[in-house]
């Protein structure tokens, strides 16, 4: 893909993630109608609209006079109204009805708005505004997100622009003089992926497939940079991934950030390492890192005597400062103009003869796999065409090993789990570590499938799927394992659809009892990835007369990642239930190369051939 196509649609990505979710609220705003009283927040009744043009409505809104001894407020501070907003313009009609358009807010002043009107469903062109004097704005969607992505976008540096196209020459200095110097355990590829990582002055992307120890590896960078007193911006798409390398698996996991600032603290008690966890909310964030590390946006240190900041990639926007070097985790769940906020903030620092310091390189790594599930997209049709690829997936696909390493020893799954998805999804070039290979629960095997030609469903208006037989199939198998001793909080039920996960919950409340089915984790596979359980029980719930296995099939890049993900969150036993018959036979509608029906069916032949499939008619 040529340079300015990629630009052009990462652009157009974001604009169009704004709009179908501006789409899909809408409705539910212009409801409330132009009276202020029937809203909250985000909604100002504007004087009078002082310009019209084709495309967009500039209009006057009031800011009371302050009081004696304070600030004259914004007029986003009054309103809660920011550009980049997306919003909805109401007024009454004179037979009592209301009339609306849309758009987004392109511009405040003192005590203006201008909204860009031809941005949304209803324009000018569609409903006339002449003769109204005044407009109710609701805000529809904030759109701050989608602000900064684009902003950092299109702002980022010529040196950032380069290593997109492909044209920048990565740099590395030399390993003669490096010594990794980590308390953290690592393994060969482990440790070689770290040090490349660390001397590397541009980017480097780290592999880390299913229970290979990616978050570790990238621990362990950090803590070696901060014992090279360096400063490190940690950042990851969601609050959950910033908190999982922020504690890991609670307070004496030494692999994480929390670990490492608790033992360099007790080791050198001449030096604390600082650590920092900016977030506009604590709502999201885990007990103990809200704790000991929160720190509100609004009331940020100065960051410069801040050893490790460890934030979301979009909050990374509202961190100042320069930094030695700059993480991304989960890099490859992240979209690109997502990952372009952090990106590049990091170089190393050289200091001239006259004292004047100055930053090179980009000194950026990003972590992640891209092999799994892409970043969420709302809009199927840019799904579809796979424009919601990463930047850690478009940097790997530019320069290959170039930048890249793999760490290639799994510690997480049974080796029959493993098996399928490593010679389907990863070229079968993992090696499995002694830990997990052989451990099994007592009397189950570590996989197991169910097949079934009960028809899936669905209620009407809604566009979800469930299938209650397969419900009825997981409450068996979740009650199998508790049998043998695991801990409901170490099994996991994952399935394709939202309708079915509530069928799933209410079974095993009415089986299980309500405060054992509440410790069992029951979520989408979307949601699921990142996670692991001893035991993972999968429902696809699509079965029907004309293999239709909705996108468990299509679009077959993306249905392939969804099913990698489901296949490697289980440690020692993985169950899967489903009509296979329909799984791994192309839709009846569909051509062949709309589909990932045959790597159901490659699967199917698998697990046949370990005699793992029973059938329950």
């Amino acid at each position: 893909m040529e340079y300015e196509e990629f630009v052009d649609d990462t652009i157009g990505f974001i604009r169009t993630e704004l709009r179908t979710e501006h789409d899909e609220v809408l409705d539910d705003v212009i409801d409330q109608g132009p009276d202020l009283a029937a809203g909250t927040s985000g909604a100002v009744r504007s004087d009078r609209i002082i310009e019209r043009t084709r495309g967009s409505l500039l209009f006057t809104v009031s800011r009371p006079s302050p009081e004696r001894t304070h600030r004259r407020p914004t007029v986003e501070e009054l309103y809660s109204v920011y550009e980049g907003n997306t919003v909805a313009l109401l007024w009454e009609k004179e037979d009592g009805t209301h009339e609306w358009i849309d758009g987004l807010v392109e511009r405040i002043s003192d005590s203006s708005i201008s909204v860009d009107t031809s941005y949304g469903k209803r324009s000018q062109a569609d409903v006339s505004t002449d003769g109204i004097d005044a407009v109710t704005l609701r805000v529809v969607v904030k759109g701050v997100a989608e602000r900064r992505e684009l902003e950092a976008f299109e702002s980022s540096t010529e040196a950032y622009r380069s290593v997109l196209r492909g044209e920048r020459p990565l740099e590395f200095e030399s390993a003669q003089d490096f010594d990794l110097d980590v308390d953290i355990e690592l393994n060969p590829y482990q440790e070689s992926a770290a040090v490349d990582a660390l001397l590397a002055n541009d980017v480097f992307c780290i592999h880390g497939p299913p229970g290979t120890g990616k978050t570790r590896t990238l621990v362990a960078i950090i803590e070696q940079a901060v014992k090279n007193e360096e400063r490190v911006l940690v950042t990851a798409h969601s609050n959950q991934a910033v908190d999982n390398i922020v504690i890991g698996d609670g307070e004496a996991d030494r692999a994480s950030l929390n670990g490492v600032v608790r033992s360099m603290g007790n080791d050198n008690s001449e030096r604390d390492i600082s650590l920092i966890r900016p977030s506009s909310s604590t709502r999201e964030l885990h007990p103990t890192v809200r704790e000991r590390y929160f720190v509100d946006t609004q009331n940020l240190p100065d960051t410069p005597a801040v050893d490790i900041v460890a934030t979301t990639t979009n909050t990374a926007a509202a961190v100042g400062g320069h930094f030695d070097l700059v993480v991304v985790d989960e890099a490859s769940q992240a979209s690109c103009p997502a990952t372009s906020i952090p990106f590049g903030r990091g170089g190393r620092t050289i200091e001239n003869e006259y004292g004047y310091e100055r930053h090179f390189g980009l000194r950026t790594i990003l972590a992640g796999d891209h092999k799994q599930l892409p970043p969420y997209v709302a809009d199927r049709e840019m799904q579809r065409q796979g424009l919601h690829k990463s930047l850690f997936e478009h940097l790997v696909s530019m320069y290959g090993s170039g930048l890249s390493q793999t760490l290639y020893r799994q510690y997480r799954m049974h080796e029959d789990i493993a098996q399928f998805p490593n010679e389907e999804f990863y070229d079968d070039e993992l090696e499995h570590g002694d830990a997990n290979r052989q451990a099994t629960l007592e009397n189950l095997r570590p996989i197991r499938a169910i097949h079934h030609t009960s028809p899936d469903q669905q209620d009407e208006g809604d566009y979800s799927y469930y299938n209650s037989t397969e419900a009825a199939f997981v409450a068996a198998q979740v009650q199998k394992a508790l049998n043998t001793g695991v801990e409901p909080a170490e099994v996991g039920v994952i399935t394709a659809y939202g309708r079915q996960q509530e069928k799933i919950n209410d079974k095993l409340g009415s089986t299980l009892g309500g405060a054992v089915a509440q410790e069992v984790n029951v979520a989408t596979i979307d949601r699921f990835q990142g996670g692991q359980r001893e035991v993972i029980i999968v429902s696809f719930v699509r079965s029907n007369t004309d293999a239709d296995s909705g996108f468990l099939e299509d679009p077959p890049v993306t249905a392939k990642k969804r099913l990698n993900v489901a296949l490697t969150r289980a440690k020692k036993r993985l169950v899967l239930i489903g009509d296979w018959d329909t799984l791994s036979t192309t839709a009846s509608f569909r051509d062949e190369s709309d589909s990932c029906a045959d790597t159901y069916h490659r699967l199917r032949e698998y697990l046949l051939e370990k005699d793992a499939m029973v059938s329950q008619q």
